[in-house]
């Protein structure tokens, strides 16, 4: 094989893992956490265009599920940038808020101690089993129905703290905290 020949197979195999991982699904995934960060950015002193905006960004969570299944490519690479996204767009926008006084620090550092957790306890077991193909299904946390209940909880607690006092955000955040919680002690203890 002449050097052509190398580089040509070579490129050749690295585009089929790009065209894995540069999917639809995947591009809107990875544009979640950057629908957030432009609105904290443009319209933290307008709480109406911050809760749209933010209510964009989680309503994507759908989309990319939708188009991942349109194209079929629904494959497990697919799954960890949702999760990424999805954690991504949570701790942004928890951080942002705590930092400018809207919600307790407590609920951020909650979040993310659960994200880690729970993501590296997922990352764990694929790499054990050599299977990385269900990233979303750990622990008995595949229920779409309690799924997308805890995705509306979330999103609905993260999209309405600009719009709501402190003892309200405080109030919901406790909830989506303590749902997301459950869900993460769940998942760990059934690990399978």
């Amino acid at each position: 094989m002449n050097l052509v020949d190398r580089v040509e197979s070579l490129f050749n195999g690295t585009m089929e893992k790009v065209d894995r991982v540069v999917t639809p699904a995947n591009v809107v995934s990875i544009s979640r956490p950057l629908i957030a960060w432009y609105g904290l950015e443009n319209f933290m002193d307008q709480p109406l265009y911050l809760s749209l905006t933010l209510a964009g960004a989680f309503m994507t969570d759908a989309v990319d599920g939708m188009l991942a299944r349109y194209f079929k490519h629904d494959n497990g690479i697919g799954g960890y940038v949702d999760i990424a996204g999805d954690r991504a767009l949570e701790l942004i926008t928890l951080w942002t808020f705590a930092k400018e006084g809207m919600i307790p620090y407590v609920i951020p550092a909650i979040f993310t101690a659960k994200g880690v957790i729970v993501d590296s306890s997922r990352i764990y077991r694929d790499m054990k089993k050599g299977d990385f193909s269900k990233p979303l299904k750990y622990g008995n946390n595949d229920n779409k129905a309690e799924r997308f209940a805890y995705a509306i909880v979330k999103g609905a607690y993260i999209s309405g703290v600009p719009l709501f006092g402190t003892v309200v955000n405080t109030i919901m955040g406790i909830g989506a905290t303590t749902l997301g919680l459950y869900r993460g002690l769940r998942s760990l203890i059934n690990h399978r």
